[in-house]
């Protein structure tokens, strides 16, 4: 359609016709209708170019699922309930039907409590409530924790996110609920990389420091873990030295108290009695219930 205007144009200006001014104002509203919906999506177009940043998310987190593969059987935890992926999704669809802007909102909150517990479980940094998630993304960026598509994922998540929150425009639903479709995806990619999980099976044994215990270890007891694997497939029991106090089957979080060392210990095996060797050297677990995380 472009190109046949275009001739138009160009054929009633070499015959030395008058072209009116009605004439050429319709040949470029011809020549706008073709243009305007082919580049609405390619360039800025609505606030701080709204539909060019969902289309470069769209593309990128497309990227990012090839490498991650979607969590099967995650575990969602807030401060009193566990959810999976698959109920956390009805959740927010659900309240979209009525108002996207809270869903897309929620879903942001998750997104963010979803990460920062995959970094407690991993150790790889202690998500303070002060670090903000920005700085976050920024870390994970840093240390390649995560593939580079799944972080440029989520940090435009984020900027389209807090665009269409708190910008004072009003927005168009269409763009709100196709925010949340591809947030609904990053969640997924969270919650779908392979980690290792520390759940309390005995919240805390006396330990000592000789083989036949009997020189007792004051102040501290050993906390026993049941282990999985990122895979899923190994499962152990460990023990580690603590002065915290655990409730049994709570998740922890990964972290350590190196100001606190314990040198080779002993321990009875709490369903056997059996004497079994702790730790050749350790420092003290202080792992916190992932609930207190977020």
């Amino acid at each position: 359609m472009l190109g046949v205007a275009a001739v138009a144009v160009f054929s009633t200006t070499s015959n030395g016709q008058s072209i009116t001014s009605m004439i050429v104002m319709g040949a470029l509203l011809v020549i706008l209708g073709a243009l305007l919906p082919r580049l609405a999506d390619d360039f800025e177009v609505g606030p701080k170019g709204l539909k060019a940043k969902l289309k470069g998310l769209s593309k990128t987190v497309t990227q990012a699922e090839q490498e991650i593969p979607p969590a099967t059987e995650p575990i969602m935890i807030s401060k009193t309930k566990t959810y999976s992926t698959d109920q956390i999704t009805e959740q927010i669809l659900q309240e979209a039907s009525s108002s996207p802007r809270a869903a897309l909102i929620h879903l942001g909150v998750i997104i963010e409590r979803q990460t920062r517990l995959l970094l407690a479980k991993t150790n790889w940094i202690k998500p303070s409530p002060h670090l903000n998630f920005s700085a976050i993304i920024s870390y994970l960026e840093e240390r390649k924790f995560v593939s580079v598509n799944l972080t440029s994922s989520l940090r435009m998540f984020w900027d389209v996110r807090n665009d269409l929150v708190h910008s004072s425009e009003d927005q168009n639903d269409e763009d709100i609920l196709r925010a949340i479709d591809i947030g609904l995806t990053i969640l997924k990619m969270i919650d779908g990389i392979p980690h290792e999980r520390n759940v309390v099976y005995h919240p805390g044994v006396d330990v000592f420091e000789d083989e036949e215990c009997k020189i007792k270890r004051p102040n501290i007891l050993g906390v026993i873990l049941d282990t999985t694997s990122p895979g899923g497939a190994i499962k152990q029991k460990r023990i580690f030295p603590t002065t915290r106090s655990y409730k049994k089957s709570q998740e922890l979080s990964w972290e350590w108290n190196f100001d606190i060392i314990l040198g080779e210990s002993w321990y009875r095996e709490p369903d056997t009695k059996e004497i079994k060797s702790a730790w050749g050297s350790s420092a003290e677990f202080i792992g916190r219930p992932l609930e207190e995380v977020v």
